[in-house]
């Protein structure tokens, strides 16, 4: 059974860029792009692994979640293995964040 995926071609944002910059302690805008697409795609997950559209109203544990993310994005974002291929980190403890907002199978 195939599952059917859902984009959403610009997700609201979560966390603006000004929180991540202030939690990241980036006091440049260089990067301003990088970090837009990061919070775009720490966003997607959140609203994917949860099964719903979070916005700038979500629950302060979800934006925490999303600053964590952004931050490991940020700090990571020339990562690779020795093959070349980018690390997948394993579950870290900011996750279970989320945890009470997962989406759950019936």
């Amino acid at each position: 059974m195939m599952s059917k995926v859902t984009t959403v071609s610009n997700p609201e944002s979560v966390v603006s860029i000004d929180e991540v910059k202030r939690h990241c302690r980036i006091d440049h805008d260089a990067d301003n792009v990088e970090i837009e697409t990061m919070v775009a795609a720490a966003t997607e997950q959140a609203n994917h692994l949860c099964g719903v559209e979070f916005d700038l109203n979500a629950p302060k544990a979800v934006k925490q979640w999303v600053l964590m993310r952004v931050g490991f994005m940020y700090e990571n974002r020339t990562a690779t293995l020795e093959n070349g291929q980018g690390e997948v980190p394993v579950r870290h403890f900011v996750d279970g964040l989320l945890d009470p907002y997962l989406k759950h199978s019936p």
